[in-house]
């Protein structure tokens, strides 16, 4: 037996005669207060993202993990959307009534703005499902430089606009 197997056994013996499994070890961990947890508590947010890599790699954690990280980001994007949907960020404007200046000016700029602050998440998404794989929210997204070809652009008579 190598001396990490030797260890992990040990750990896991100290665990079971102390009636902990590792998630209550852990949540455990995470929630105390005591100095001499700290060291600990350290180590799991430092590794937290190589922790949850390992269970995903994993074939029998995978599923579990995938499955998690869908409800997670869902329920995440979900939240972002709703807030920027409230009025006080004044996001709300009428297809029927709205002008060229508000679409195409100084609106524009602050809707990239808006989205930005109250959205993170939802603009990664966005932009990594247009093909912008790398971009992070701290980048520019500046809306102004990325006008569509013209024969992509649409009239928004087609959708019942002026």
């Amino acid at each position: 037996m190598s001396s990490t197997t030797a260890r992990i056994s040990e750990i896991l013996q100290v665990l079971q005669v102390n009636n902990l499994t590792i998630l209550t070890f852990l949540e455990g961990v995470l929630s105390s207060r005591e100095h001499e947890h700290c060291a600990a508590q350290e180590d799991i947010i430092r590794d937290a993202e190589t922790m949850c890599e390992s269970l995903y790699q994993h074939p029998k954690t995978r599923p579990h993990v995938l499955s998690w990280a869908m409800v997670t980001v869902r329920t995440q994007l979900c939240n972002e959307i709703k807030e920027l949907a409230h009025e006080r960020h004044g996001l709300r404007f009428r297809a029927t009534s709205t002008t060229s200046e508000q679409l195409e000016g100084t609106f524009m700029n602050f809707i990239s703005e808006k989205v930005k602050s109250v959205a993170p998440n939802m603009l990664t998404m966005m932009m990594a499902l247009l093909g912008k794989k790398n971009l992070t929210v701290d980048e520019d997204c500046d809306m102004e430089g990325e006008q569509p070809d013209e024969e992509e652009e649409m009239d928004l008579g087609e959708f019942g606009g002026d």
